[in-house]
């Protein structure tokens, strides 16, 4: 703040000294033109009449405009220093310009405080003579300034450049002592310069640096190519710039992918062998991961799938046996049906989804007898029960549901094997007929047998209407009584 404020009031001064010498230069001038005039005016007074006014031979314009009396009247005499002044004004705007900030900065500052003093003096020296019309000398301070202050900020950019570029180097090989000291020597110079800061941040870290270089030198020599990265990587996140180090890493991970590559195929193909499917996918998602497309991925791949398709088909035939022991053949016949689906040729699920499907059939045949028990007493029913039981003696030990079905089955066709008597009635005067069975003919009361089911007794005479009679027999049942007269006339 105080050196803005010395640099402006320098300037102040300087601008009003050239004022003031401007306005003494333009007194002078204006004094020197009226002595002129005046010299000229005297000397015409004095001249005689006749030879003020005499004629004669005119002159050549050339040595008309030698006479110094005509001269003196046509144009005020030049000015010696008017050139001087000019160059003067315009050198002192460009040093003010360009080099005089440079040398008021705090850098020049921290450079050479003694090369500032006397440059600046140099430039009121120049304004002091100008101020005396001293152009000329004015001039040569102004140089003498120029040239000092030239030569100093040349000398300082170079030194902070070199000390810059030593800084690098010293950085560059891992040097930290002397990348520091040249980095100071540099900011010392100019100490806001962005470049400079940046690379004093980076020689600041060196430290820290090396000695995650250290460590992964430690790893590399104990052969141990994980640890190495992992210090590799915390190396080139606090230095990016390393590139050496960089494609260390770049190689290390290469070899750290394959080996690990190689593990997965190994663990993958292992774990095929001892059936463990989790493990054997693990190793196959992990080899995919690390190189999708190779040959060991492909072949690993198939060997996951063929080890998939034998567990699902020994989890299927599992299932199905449990279903069957549970005698659940609806459920063992969908899990045999799966695994032919998965296998067409394995021969267990073959042979156990024939099995199932059979007892399946059977077991709904038994049901649908013992659901319409009251047929087997017509002979073509009750023959195809026996069918029915002909086929569940192959598979009654299979199935406890099938041997019940077939017992209860059984003692249904022995009940309705076996004939019922029933008495009938009638008036001797009504013909009566068992549809489907026979004649009874005109009768008071009559015992005959029949098989348990049901019958439709009919009975005719001549002028009356007929009667029909419906009876339903059970196996067993006793006491059945039936009635039947035509008693309604026509």
């Amino acid at each position: 703040m105080l050196d803005e404020k010395l640099r402006d009031a320098s300037r102040k001064a300087s601008h009003d000294r050239l004022r003031l010498s401007l306005g003494i230069t333009a007194v002078i001038a204006g004094m020197l033109a009226i002595l002129a005039a005046a010299t000229f005016l005297w000397e015409r007074a004095d001249r005689p009449p006749e030879v003020a006014s005499a004629p004669g031979p005119a002159l050549p314009a050339p040595i008309q405009a030698a006479n110094p009396a005509t001269a003196a009247v046509a144009q005020p005499a030049a000015d010696p220093g008017a050139a001087d002044r000019e160059l003067f004004k315009q050198e002192l705007a460009a040093f003010e310009a360009d080099l005089e900030p440079r040398v008021a900065g705090q850098p020049f500052l921290n450079w050479n405080a003694e090369a500032r003093q006397n440059i600046l003096a140099a430039k009121e020296k120049a304004i002091s003579a100008m101020a005396m019309s001293e152009y000329a000398k004015a001039r040569h301070e102004l140089a003498q300034g120029v040239g000092l202050a030239r030569t100093e900020l040349k000398a300082m950019e170079t030194a902070f450049q070199t000390a810059l570029a030593n800084a690098r180097t010293h950085h560059a090989q891992d040097a930290y002592d002397p990348a520091s000291a040249e980095i100071a020597k540099a900011l010392q110079i100019n100490p806001q310069d962005d470049v400079a800061l940046a690379l004093k941040a980076d020689i600041d870290a060196l430290p820290q640096v090396l000695k995650l270089v250290r460590q992964a030198e430690v790893a590399r020599l104990a052969n141990d190519p994980e640890a190495e990265a992992a210090h590799l990587r915390a190396l080139l996140a606090a230095a990016p710039e390393r590139t050496a180090d960089k494609e260390r890493l770049g190689r290390l991970e290469g070899q750290i992918r394959e080996r690990q590559f190689g593990a997965a195929i190994r663990r993958g193909m292992e774990a095929v062998e001892k059936r463990d499917l989790k493990a054997a996918r693990n190793g196959l998602a992990t080899a995919t991961r690390l190189s999708p497309g190779r040959q060991e991925v492909t072949l690993l791949g198939g060997q996951v799938k063929k080890l998939a398709d034998a567990v699902r088909m020994d989890d299927l035939l599992g299932r199905a046996r449990l279903a069957a022991g549970r005698d659940d053949w609806v459920g063992a016949l969908a899990a045999y049906s799966e695994a032919v689906k998965l296998d067409a040729g394995n021969r267990a699920a073959i042979e156990g989804a024939q099995a199932a499907q059979a007892i399946v059939d059977l077991t709904a045949k038994i049901e649908a007898h013992l659901q319409n028990a009251h047929r087997l007493g017509s002979p073509a029913a009750a023959a195809d029960a026996r069918a029915v039981l002909a086929l569940g003696t192959a598979y009654a030990g299979q199935s406890p549901q099938v041997a019940n079905g077939m017992a209860r089955l059984t003692s249904q066709l022995d009940a309705y094997g076996k004939k019922v008597a029933l008495r009938v009635r009638s008036d001797s005067q009504t013909d009566i007929v068992v549809r489907g069975v026979g004649k009874i003919g005109r009768t008071t009361e009559k015992t005959i047998e029949l098989k348990p089911g049901a019958y439709t007794f009919e009975g005719v005479r001549p002028g009356y209407k007929a009667r029909l009679v419906e009876v339903s027999i059970a196996p067993g049942q006793t006491g059945i009584v039936v009635e039947v007269v035509c008693d309604e006339r026509l």
